[in-house]
């Protein structure tokens, strides 16, 4: 039987897998001028990162044409582009195989190159308990593929320990902030690990490998010749290498790069707590109640129509009478001002564009203030920040009225379908009344604890939805600069550790034409100026999310007041997939 010959050093990773393999021919780097062994007695030649470009044309071009042999380049953090890039001999397939950062035993492996070639390695991976994913002819894109996945699946944990940080430091139950951000467009595999690690779950417990800080740098190493920018590869690459201070109080130093990030941001595992520690009185809401609802847009509109469902009476308000009119002709009632409103209902919902506006209704002339019943319960659904909303409840209180911050997550569609998620903040006795009008509404709903705790919750869920987009788009940019195909990113990224929302929904939107979601970029800067205001207040540095921020703000600019989030993928170059996407159907 013919043999596997690997020459020189594999990394420890590969050295794992290959040991399954059984009868392995070990081949040091410079005893390869043996052409006739290879020749005749390997079916496959792995050639390992160490050994370079040279000795490895050397053992390419001294194979036969009746060989028969594969040669496998496996891939790893010291392997550069210029290793692959040379064309080997025609008469002999060339493979490349990097190890994808999978949770499970075995997991995948990258193949690219020589697409016959690659299924006779396939059969080799099999017997290492690896799944290949084949991810093109060009030798190159298994690497990058791998880098792709290195980026991501570090530059997302980076954000996630940032997000995190302000969770705690913010005394958000960590299991109920798990569940609604693992229902969300904030989702992500990285993401779910760190709160299972919180919460000492199964799973929580895989280590990233170190290799990962290398991987980014040579990810920037590849995208520098092409002069693309990217911010969060670049700044996670230089926060990873900094050395958090020690003080005489520290346990166990970290031993890995992003063990140290957590020390540098500081995130503190004993600062957890749980939605176990809120309690609030099961009460009963107004029967039938008479629901006021300000605020028409897109989110609005649809949360107003639910309303109808609950309420006896539904009086709306909205400065765009078009708006009004599609409720009226459902059922509900116009109201002539917000005060006018107010004065009728025993429930009152906003859903305004920010906290200025929520307070130009609440307390502004001609505002609600004054025309208020004590007993009456506000239910803020804009997304504002949480020292504001506290604000605005402690004044509210003091006229014998409650406030509620309600946002919620799933956009429109959701609120239709029922599948919304409202996250909720205020005291335990308002929670209890509105409660069952919410779900009456629609979803699932969520108490967070004290008040300002559901905006807060809303913005850390946001933080991680703009990370996560942003990481994808520049990742994407080196894809398309590189030619690699949607389905090979698909097929290879949207999976296993390197899996979240952003990139499930920015790949449908290339492949399809259809828009992530109905969101200006405009609002989206707002919710990240607001997080940054969030972190600030709660003492949770944010690099990361604060480059976010200044993308978006600086996308926005250049952009337009009036761009929607996705336009935002123009200036990656995310286009360039439509375009290749279109002259392949041509």
């Amino acid at each position: 039987m013919r043999s596997i010959a690997c020459v020189g050093n594999p990394s420890e990773r590969w050295l794992s897998s290959l040991r399954k393999l059984g009868a392995v021919v070990w081949v040091s780097a410079g005893e390869e001028e043996n052409a006739e062994f290879f020749n005749r007695g390997c079916m496959c030649v792995l050639i390992a990162s160490d050994v370079n470009a040279a000795v490895s044309r050397r053992i390419v071009t001294g194979l036969t044409p009746g060989s028969n042999a594969i040669v496998v380049a496996l891939i790893d953090e010291h392997s550069r582009e210029g290793d692959l890039g040379y064309q080997p001999a025609g008469h002999v397939p060339f493979v490349s195989a990097a190890l994808s950062l999978d949770d499970e035993a075995g997991g995948r492996v990258f193949l690219s190159g020589d697409a016959a070639a690659s299924e006779g390695a396939a059969s080799i991976f099999t017997r290492m308990s690896l799944r290949s994913v084949y991810c093109g002819i060009n030798t190159k894109h298994a690497w990058l593929i791998s880098l792709l996945q290195h980026a991501i699946c570090g530059i997302s944990r980076m954000v996630t320990i940032e997000a995190v940080g302000m969770t705690l430091r913010a005394r958000l139950p960590v299991d109920l902030a798990a569940s609604v951000i693992g229902r969300s467009s904030g989702r992500s595999r990285q993401a779910e690990k760190l709160f299972d690690e919180l919460l000492q779950r199964e799973g929580g417990d895989i280590p990233m490998p170190e290799a990962v800080a290398r991987m980014l740098c040579n990810l920037i190493d590849a995208a520098l010749p092409l002069g693309l920018p990217l911010p969060l590869t670049s700044s996670a690459t230089s926060l990873l290498s900094l050395e958090p201070p020690r003080s005489a109080d520290d346990e166990q130093p970290a031993t890995d790069s992003l063990g140290n990030y957590e020390r540098l941001v500081g995130l503190r595992r004993d600062m957890v707590v749980t939605g176990a520690a809120l309690e609030y009185a099961r009460g009963d809401a107004p029967r039938s109640p008479v629901i006021g609802y300000v605020g028409l847009g897109a989110m609005g509109s649809a949360l107003a129509t639910q309303a109808l469902q609950v309420a006896r009476e539904l009086h709306v308000y909205d400065p765009d009478p078009a708006k009004v009119e599609r409720l009226t002709r459902k059922g509900a009632r116009a109201s002539a001002d917000v005060a006018s409103l107010a004065a009728v209902c025993d429930l009152v919902f906003l859903c305004v564009p920010s906290a200025k506006e929520v307070e130009q209704v609440l307390f502004g002339p001609g505002g609600m203030y004054a025309a208020l019943a004590r007993g009456t319960i506000v239910i803020d659904q804009t997304t504002c920040g949480p020292a504001e909303t506290v604000r605005f409840g402690e004044r509210l209180a003091a006229a014998g009225v409650a406030m509620i911050d309600a946002p919620v997550t799933g956009g429109p569609e959701g609120a239709r379908n029922g599948s919304l998620v409202t996250m909720c903040g205020g005291t335990g006795t308002a929670f209890s009344r509105v409660r069952p009008v919410l779900e009456a509404m629609g979803g699932e709903v969520v108490y967070f604890g004290a008040p300002g705790s559901g905006q807060a919750i809303k913005l850390v869920k946001n933080a991680l939805a703009a990370g996560n987009r942003l990481i994808v788009y520049e990742m994407l940019s080196l894809a398309a600069a590189f030619g690699i195909r949607i389905d090979a990113l698909r097929a290879a990224l949207s999976t296993e550790a390197s899996a979240s929302g952003a990139l499930d929904r920015v790949l449908k939107s290339i492949e399809t034409g259809t828009p992530t979601a109905d969101a200006s970029l405009r609002t989206v800067v707002k919710d990240q100026q607001l997080i940054a205001s969030m972190g600030r207040l709660t003492g949770a540095p944010l690099p990361l999310l604060n480059i976010v921020r200044t993308v978006l703000e600086a996308g926005s600019r250049i952009l337009g007041p009036q761009a929607q989030v996705d336009e935002l993928g123009r200036l990656y170059g995310i286009g360039s997939f439509k375009e290749s996407r279109n002259h392949e159907k041509t």
